[in-house]
């Protein structure tokens, strides 16, 4: 595996939450230049394209609908917003939060919109074409299966896995943390992937229903975890090394571990072809996004 910084295309954000590349990778998203701002960067040329304003309070969390017609965004203002992307005109604004909104996130396969809120200790499903909530759950860290038949939400010592369609519990996984565990499919569904004991990464079979394997060790205090778009890579931030680390998926081997000039690893995330990672880095001159490519070749 060989790791080269590309370069950086965002610098003195306002602290930001995640970072989205576009379906398609032509671009990508985050937290823009002021609190309440957007802003949309080209991923080849590193310029800024687009600012879009709406919010009125700090930005925490944006997410891309799976056709890339779509994005969401949602924060402190208790809002959630919906763009339409060719246009980047915001369409709808669903105001039923009353606290901040952590996660706003499209479930693939179906016009529903997942949105999570600490303060109300709740998590709400939306039909994002009537705005109608359709299902509630208790608050935790969120994710929807990539065939859109499940969510996963992870709360203190268990992560439960609810039918979409009903709301109905399909698993439970008990376990050890701290606080609520991250959580993150496969590609393929196949697996979910935990964080355990707020330090290394616990892998359950979806269909076996059981822990298969753990990545990582303690002392690593892995966050911010995500899969390669093939799933043949993991890669997560650690809280005391402020560093990035990259596994084999199956075999659980370290490959790579990227360290640079962070004060603090906010976001992570791979562009569509796998090609690319973006990492979201706060310091002490403001938060800033850097490009790495990838090359998977050993």
């Amino acid at each position: 595996m060989v790791i080269q910084k590309l370069k950086s295309i965002a610098s003195n954000l306002y602290r930001g939450g995640n970072i989205v590349f576009s379906p398609k990778g032509e671009f990508l998203v985050h937290g823009g230049l002021s609190p309440d701002s957007i802003c949309l960067w080209d991923v080849k040329t590193g310029e800024l394209i687009q600012t879009l304003c709406g919010h009125e309070k700090l930005i925490h969390c944006l997410d891309f609908s799976s056709d890339g017609k779509l994005f969401a965004s949602a924060g402190n203002d208790s809002v959630i917003k919906l763009w339409y992307v060719p246009t980047r005109e915001n369409f709808q604004t669903l105001t039923f939060h009353k606290g901040i909104v952590s996660t706003v996130l499209f479930c693939p396969k179906r016009p529903l919109l997942a949105s999570a809120s600490f303060k109300e200790g709740i998590v709400r499903l939306w039909n994002n074409q009537t705005g109608e909530i359709v299902q509630e759950f208790e608050y935790g860290f969120t994710r929807f299966a990539p065939s859109g038949d499940a969510i996963a939400i992870g709360k203190h010592n268990a992560i439960t896995e609810y039918s979409v369609e009903t709301g109905t519990p399909l698993a439970v996984i008990e376990v050890e943390t701290e606080g609520i565990p991250e959580i993150v499919y496969s590609p393929d569904g196949n697996f979910l992937v935990f964080t355990s004991k707020g330090e290394y990464l616990g892998v359950w079979d979806v269909h076996k229903k059981r822990v298969i394997n753990t990545i990582g060790k303690l002392g690593d205090g892995i966050v911010n975890t995500v899969f390669s778009p093939d799933g043949r890579f993991l890669a997560g931030s650690s809280v005391y090394e402020t560093s990035i680390k990259l596994w084999d998926f199956m075999t659980g081997e370290s490959l790579h571990t990227i360290y640079g000039r962070f004060d603090e690893i906010t976001a992570l995330s791979f562009n569509p072809d796998g090609s690319m990672l973006a990492i979201g880095i706060g310091g002490r001159f403001g938060y800033n996004i850097e490009l790495w490519s990838i090359s998977q070749e050993r």
